[in-house]
C-alpha cells in the first residue's frame, strides 16, 4: 500500500526522498511519467529527486499525489471516528472472535451499559453492548425464547 508520504511528520528530506524512490521502484514509475503527471519539467523533477534542489512540503504533496495517481491509489483517505452497528444475534463471543478476530481474553465483561443494554463486553475502545434479554453469563440462553426477535 502506498504510504502517504506528504503527511509524515518530522521526516528529513533525505528520508522522504529515499521512501519516495522506494515507492517509485516498487510500482515501476519512471521519472518521465512522474514529471508529466506532476506537471514538472523532467530536469526540474530530476533536481528535486536527487536533492540538488530543496524540496518543500508543497512539492512533497504534489509528488505524492502524482505518484498516487500513477499507481491507481485512491486520493481520498477516510478516518472513522465512531461507528455503531447492530447485530441480531446474542452470540457475542462468536461476533468478537469471527468478526473482530480478537481473542476473548482481551475483553472484560461488566454489568450495566448505556442505552438500556444489560452488559458491556469491552476491549479498549470497542464496546459490545449485550441485550437485556440475554443472561449475562449466557448459561442456558435460548434465543428462540427472546420475544424481541
Amino acid at each position: 500500500m502506498l504510504k502517504d508520504l506528504n503527511l509524515v511528520g518530522g521526516m528529513t528530506n533525505t528520508d522522504w526522498l529515499n521512501q519516495f524512490h522506494d515507492e517509485m521502484r516498487t510500482h515501476k514509475i519512471t521519472q518521465g511519467q512522474l514529471a508529466k503527471t506532476a506537471d514538472y519539467s523532467r530536469s526540474h523533477l530530476n533536481q528535486l529527486l536527487t536533492g540538488n534542489k530543496p524540496i518543500n512540503q508543497q512539492a512533497r504533496l504534489r509528488l505524492t499525489l502524482a505518484l498516487r495517481s500513477l499507481t491507481g491509489q485512491n486520493n481520498v483517505d477516510v478516518c472513522i471516528d465512531y461507528l455503531g452497528v447492530t447485530f441480531k444475534s446474542h452470540d457475542y463471543e462468536e461476533l468478537v472472535t469471527e468478526l473482530f478476530q480478537i481473542n476473548l481474553n482481551h475483553f472484560n465483561l461488566k454489568e450495566g451499559a448505556r442505552y438500556g443494554y444489560a452488559a458491556t463486553f469491552k476491549c479498549g475502545e470497542i464496546d459490545v453492548l449485550l441485550s437485556p434479554y440475554q443472561d449475562v453469563n449466557a448459561d442456558g440462553y435460548d434465543p428462540s425464547e427472546d420475544s424481541a426477535q
